[in-house]
């Protein structure tokens, strides 16, 4: 970002992989589950990187709310932070995104193919019982 001086040194990525929970589909379909965590997303996918306080100014929530946030989206794997003595720089982080991604595209295709066969199960069932009600049946003695 352009307010970012030019003297500063450059960040060291401090996390990169998650702290907590978010390695399976639940866990980030969980993180992703507050309108707020989605906005904090659209925010950091406007620039490389931002701090927290950034953040506050571009939504109508506290601080400490929106960094509540962070540590759930972080402890996801969501997104990283860069830090640098106390200023920390939230990104997104891609790799996780395109991997939650291809995931929930695996599920959606698993569910479609699922519901696929109950539609056809079900049309198989629909022709099974009209054949019988075309079907006299004999009476018993």
């Amino acid at each position: 970002m352009s307010d970012i001086p030019s003297t500063c040194a450059p960040f060291k990525r401090a996390d990169t992989n998650p702290c907590c929970c978010g390695s399976d589909l639940a866990g980030l379909y969980k993180a992703l589950g507050h309108p707020a965590r989605i906005d904090i997303l659209r925010v950091l996918s406007t620039c490389d990187h931002a701090c927290c306080g950034e953040i506050v100014s571009k939504l109508s929530l506290a601080q400490s709310t929106i960094s509540q946030h962070l540590n759930v989206l972080k402890c996801a794997g969501l997104i990283g932070c860069e830090a640098k003595g106390r200023c920390c720089r939230y990104y997104i982080r891609s790799d996780a995104l395109r991997s939650f991604a291809a995931l929930s595209r695996t599920l959606m295709e698993t569910l479609d193919t699922a519901v696929s066969g109950h539609e056809d199960h079900e049309r198989q069932a629909l022709t099974d019982d009209n054949r019988e009600a075309d079907c006299p049946r004999k009476e018993k003695p």
